[in-house]
């Protein structure tokens, strides 16, 4: 797989497989694997297009919720990102406090392993 491809094959994922935990929602994975850089892509636009005031942690820390928790470079699952952007959509629709809040409120699926596949 050349760096930056999408690949389809399930794995076990290190997050829940949807729901809410730990005060934390974890969206559901679809087995789809992309790039630390896509997913971080996909979350800066779904606060960007918010149009809030927030400053954003610069990625890879965008997509972390526990610092250290995921390593660099490791590949991210597109369903539960994409799970995340639509929950940040619908925070922001409440308002931009709420979003604000909720920066670090969304887990995406890592996919362990998969280090340094998952940068450029």
């Amino acid at each position: 797989m050349a760096c930056g491809d999408s690949e389809t094959t399930p794995a076990t994922p290190t997050q829940g497989t949807g729901g809410a935990d730990a005060g934390l929602y974890h969206p559901e994975p679809n087995g789809v694997r992309i790039t630390a850089p896509e997913a971080c892509e996909r979350f800066e636009a779904a606060f960007t297009t918010a149009g809030c005031p927030i400053t954003l942690p610069k990625c890879p820390s965008l997509i972390r919720v526990v610092p250290g928790h995921d390593p660099d470079c490791v590949m991210y699952d597109e369903g539960s990102v994409d799970g995340c952007v639509a929950f940040f959509d619908q925070q922001a629709a409440i308002s931009c406090n709420v979003l604000t809040a909720s920066q670090k409120a969304c887990v995406a699926t890592v996919y362990p392993g998969t280090e340094p596949a998952g940068c450029p």
